[in-house]
């Protein structure tokens, strides 16, 4: 262990003062080891402290998901299929029907041109299109609500 210069001049001056300053100097040292042993103790202690707390996420403390920033770990145990995903080629599928007479029927009114922004309160409409949602609720029934959205032909407006 090389000792630097400051501490080498310490101990030759503390040598060129005698006999008695030099043990006085070694008698101070194993307090100083002590002292120092203390505070390397107290500096793992914190720095274990502080690891900990590092590496605390959602999944193991009770931080919030929002807390674990952008380096949270996805854990992925689904195995890579050769398939792609989705419905399959040549799979039938199904859909609901509508129905001709639903429980609910919405009225979406078109008020102004999706271009323009022109009011087209005063315009007839010409037709309108048909959405159906189907919901399950509580109750063992299933309502049908209909949306329907006034189509307007812009070309009745007078300019």
């Amino acid at each position: 262990m090389e000792i630097d210069a400051r501490a080498r001049r310490m101990i030759v001056d503390t040598y060129n003062q005698g006999l008695k300053a030099m043990v006085e100097f070694i008698g101070v040292l194993p307090a100083e080891i002590e002292e120092m042993k203390q505070i390397i103790q107290k500096q793992e202690e914190r720095i274990i402290t502080i690891e900990r707390q590092i590496n605390k996420d959602s999944h193991n403390s009770n931080k919030p998901p929002f807390s674990d920033g952008l380096n949270r770990k996805i854990r992925d145990n689904r195995e890579k299929s050769d398939r792609a995903s989705g419905g399959q080629e040549g799979h039938p599928g199904t859909t609901l029907q509508m129905v001709k007479e639903p429980d609910y029927i919405v009225v979406h009114p078109v008020t102004q041109c999706s271009c323009c922004s022109r009011s087209l309160e005063r315009v007839a409409s010409t037709r309108h299109e048909r959405r159906q949602v189907f919901d399950l609720p509580t109750t063992i029934r299933i309502e049908v609500t209909e949306h329907r959205q006034k189509a307007k032909n812009v070309r009745n407006v007078a300019a």
